[in-house]
């Protein structure tokens, strides 16, 4: 029995390649998050705060993350 194709599922999986091939030819990659994000979770998988604006939103945080990328 054949799937019928799905062209959401085909374009999901060309962006999830184009995005690979971009992340593996980056030297760094660069995200914003707030304080009551994920920024644990980032700095776990190597990036660091390299700027911050405070109170923004009102009592939050909203900071600036990098990671420079190695090549395989």
């Amino acid at each position: 029995m054949r799937l019928p194709c799905l062209p959401w599922l085909i374009a999901f999986l060309h962006s999830a390649k184009l995005l690979l091939v971009l992340y593996q030819l980056s030297r760094s990659s660069c995200l914003m998050t707030f304080s009551f994000q994920a920024k644990e979770f980032y700095e776990g998988l190597g990036y660091v705060v390299f700027g911050q604006l405070d109170d923004y939103p009102e009592s939050h945080t909203l900071y600036f993350m990098r990671k420079t990328l190695t090549t395989a």
